[in-house]
């Protein structure tokens, strides 16, 4: 008899037939109970168990007969934690069950069989283990083996996420653990920073890993790392310490030029080089500005050395008072007019430069050669001295040539006998900018 079957009475022709019931089952009531499985991922496979062993009942979706003691399921998905369980009737109250997997587990594979592997910072047994994450967590894996790169990768089991069915990891690129120094100093590859006061250099099979190590204030350091049969050996370990320093220069005004060593490298802008143990003069110069001079010094005792530094040039007093000229330290021949005799000449030439000058150093009227003193004037920053020299250039026609000699010196501690700290000078005092013309004008 089902479970839900009753007696009920019996009527015909529409009467109650007294003493007679019939035994009547509830329609539905001996049908076995089913229940519509839908589980996710849908590629998970449904078993059902039965005297024979798992039975595969379908894919992501099935249809379950429930038994009065209860009907056992597995669920299976490549990369999820199984899922086993027991369907009752209570299931079947809506006809259809929604199940989940949600934990994922999968195989890790590790080469070479030497290399560690952690997970979450715990030292796995095995080259081949199972990784398991729960739903909302995290893990993380990392690789590891002395000489080579290693590998970190984290499992985020979040909703939309997939895990892998099996993970095969190799160490193949080759590494050395560099340090460096002093502290604050940064690591970069390909021009994009890896690490600072250390980082792992990774150098992929048969190619060169260029390194550049940079602080500011400091000369920064180049090396390359190579793997193969035809370089040397990779280093499981290197340091390298910047010591040589530099300070980034700039000028003001822009157009100044930079002069390291005595030669010019720059404007505007350079970065200036201090080898370890030595020091570094730099000059900068620009027209109507007075020159400025720095010295660098990298060594035990010296002055810090700055980072950066900007110079700013102030306004050259001598510029003010001179004038461009292109008579200076020229020879410039003067024809003598016809209506003039030697004599008138050199008396003529004597006086106009005696007015400027008060020392003649030599004169000699026989043979035509006069040569003047430096008359000297100082600024807070420079020397500048001038001269005159004339010379017979011609008896018929009578010629004589007249130099203007103008000389700089920007020490302004300079002596008149210091003439190795004196160069050309392509301008001339105001007071000496008419001299030539008034030597041409008077001799016609």
């Amino acid at each position: 008899m089902c479970a839900n079957s009753r007696f009920a009475p019996v009527f015909r022709h529409g009467v109650l037939v007294p003493g007679m019931l019939s035994l009547v089952a509830v329609m539905g009531a001996c049908k076995p109970k089913t229940v519509l499985l839908t589980v996710t991922p849908s590629t998970t496979r449904v078993y059902g168990t039965t005297p024979r062993g798992d039975s595969l009942l379908g894919r992501g979706q099935a249809t379950v007969t429930l038994k009065k003691e209860g009907t056992r399921i597995t669920l299976n998905a490549d990369g999820y934690r199984p899922v086993s369980r027991v369907l009752t009737t209570a299931d079947a109250q809506s006809g259809e069950l929604r199940l989940a997997l949600t934990a994922w587990r999968f195989q890790i594979n590790v080469d070479p069989f030497d290399a560690e592997s952690r997970v979450d910072g715990v030292v796995q047994p095995s080259r081949s283990f199972v990784l398991e994450v729960e739903r909302d967590k995290a893990r993380t894996l990392e690789i590891t083996k002395p000489g080579f790169r290693r590998i970190v990768k984290r499992y985020e089991n979040l909703d939309g996420t997939q895990p892998p069915a099996i993970e095969r990891f190799q160490l193949t690129d080759r590494a050395v653990l560099l340090t460096v120094a002093p502290a604050g100093t940064t690591i970069e590859v390909a021009g994009k920073p890896i690490g600072e006061n250390a980082a792992e250099i990774a150098i992929p099979p048969g190619q060169c890993t260029a390194v550049r190590v940079v602080r500011p204030g400091y000369l920064p350091v180049e090396k390359q790392y190579c793997e193969g049969a035809a370089f040397a050996a990779l280093p499981l370990t290197d340091k390298i310490e910047l010591r040589d320093r530099m300070v980034a220069l700039t000028a003001e005004p822009a157009t100044a030029d930079i002069f390291v060593g005595g030669r010019k490298v720059s404007t505007g802008q350079f970065n200036v080089a201090i080898r370890t143990g030595t020091c570094t003069e730099v000059r900068l110069e620009a027209p109507a500005f007075s020159t400025q001079r720095r010295e660098y010094c990298n060594q035990d005792n010296a002055q810090p050395i700055p980072f950066e530094d900007l110079v700013k040039l102030g306004r050259d007093e001598a510029w003010d008072l001179s004038m461009a000229s292109d008579q200076a330290n020229v020879n410039f021949t003067i024809e003598v007019g016809n209506q003039r005799t030697a004599d008138d000449a050199w008396k003529t030439i004597s006086q106009i430069v005696t007015n400027s000058f008060d020392v003649l150093e030599v004169t000699d009227k026989e043979t035509g050669y006069l040569r003047t003193g430096w008359n000297v004037r100082r600024f807070s920053d420079k020397v500048i001295r001038t001269r005159v020299i004339v010379k017979l250039a011609d008896a018929n026609p009578l010629k004589y040539t007249i130099k203007l000699a103008s000389e700089k010196s920007d020490d302004g501690r300079a002596t008149v006998k210091d003439d190795e700290l004196f160069r050309e000078w392509d301008r001339v005092l105001l007071q000496y900018k008419d001299l030539i013309n008034e030597v041409q004008s008077r001799l016609r």
